[in-house]
């Protein structure tokens, strides 16, 4: 469940999530097949800010399937492959994936190596003839290396190139209209992007039962948009370890694109929109700090299960969009609770 407050003391209706899901690893030969299914059940009312109408109530599906084949290759190396597939009533996506993974440094440090397709494609729901379509390849590098017994340095980088149609452009909302003098037009994002990121993660134990984690994540694109994140997380182990309590805290500061306005401007008589327009306070420029907490009890050998564990979350994050007089600070609370059950 979730809900923000929005600058002008108006509260959001809550969205309700229900995501049942399922997952299996059957051996075959020396490797794996995995299958996995998720849909999400949302149920809430659209933002005020997001829309040109009221805040309407809106009920939306999303099923979510995926299946892989993975095992060694070779001594210390392993190679999966995998092909997903998500299906809303307005989106779909779908496309493979490649997962190369290598131990090096007499098995101290591992190198993977990850390639992804994304197909997509989006259809307002509300009966227009209007469609778009995108495509998104992506490449993630990791080299997790563990530094001593209780100490362990993974370092990340990824790039992505998008290139999409040219009705919405890409990750633009066919939902969302943006007002430029006194007519509102549909947003619009250019049809190309890219994007790059680099992180750097530390975990350390700091004895039998407790663990700090920390890391740090630079990200910049063509739309020169700037991120700069940063999290800090304490984890504690309890009974046993069948009692885990999780406190985490996160700060992130982004840069606005080059195309966003808070206010279009009027066009003269004649003179064309601008080339791109978008009302996404995301692309606004932001800062946000988020501070949760979560805890999970495992119950082991239940029946035939392995592992039964329920979990609950509870986190508050702090909004705030020093570019987007609409709504210039948003406070969202985020609760949740879950069963996890492994056979």
């Amino acid at each position: 469940v979730a809900w923000a407050d929005g600058s002008r003391g108006v509260r959001d209706g809550d969205i309700v999530v229900v995501s049942p899901s399922s997952r299996t690893s059957i051996p075959a030969g020396e490797g794996f097949i995995d299958a996995g299914y998720l849909v999400n059940i949302l149920s809430g009312a659209t933002p005020t800010v997001d829309v040109v109408s009221s805040a309407t109530r809106f009920e939306e599906v999303r099923h979510a399937v995926d299946l892989g084949l993975r095992g060694p290759v070779a001594r210390g190396v392993t190679l999966g492959a995998a092909y997903m597939a998500t299906l809303e009533s307005d989106f779909v996506a779908h496309g493979p994936s490649v997962t190369l993974g290598a131990d090096a440094l007499r098995q101290m440090a591992r190198l993977t190596a990850t390639w992804r397709l994304r197909i997509e494609r989006t259809s307002p729901a509300t009966g227009e003839p209007l469609h778009d379509s995108g495509m998104t390849q992506e490449l993630d590098l990791s080299w997790t290396q563990i530094l001593g017994r209780s100490t362990r340095l993974s370092v990340l980088a990824s790039g992505g190139a998008s290139v999409c149609g040219d009705s919405f452009g890409c990750q633009a909302s066919p939902y969302r209209y943006v007002r430029v003098g006194e007519v509102t037009l549909r947003e619009k994002h250019p049809d190309r992007r890219l994007r790059g990121a680099a992180a750097l993660r530390l975990s350390q134990a700091l004895g039998p039962s407790v663990a700090l984690h920390g890391g740090y994540r630079f990200a910049y694109d063509s739309w020169r948009i700037q991120a700069h994140t940063g999290d800090v997380s304490l984890a504690v182990a309890l009974l046993g370890e069948r009692l885990l309590l999780r406190a985490t805290g996160r700060f992130t500061w982004q840069s606005a694109a080059s195309f966003y306005r808070d206010d279009y401007g009027a066009t003269g008589a004649g003179d064309a929109p601008p080339a791109w327009l978008t009302g996404d306070r995301e692309l606004s420029g932001l800062y946000d700090l988020m501070i949760g907490l979560r805890g999970e009890w495992s119950w082991f050998a239940v029946g035939e299960l392995s592992r039964l564990s329920p979990s609950a979350r509870v986190a508050h994050i702090f909004y705030r969009y020093p570019n987007y007089s609409e709504a210039p600070r948003r406070n969202a609370w985020l609760i949740g609770a879950g069963v996890d059950a492994q056979f």
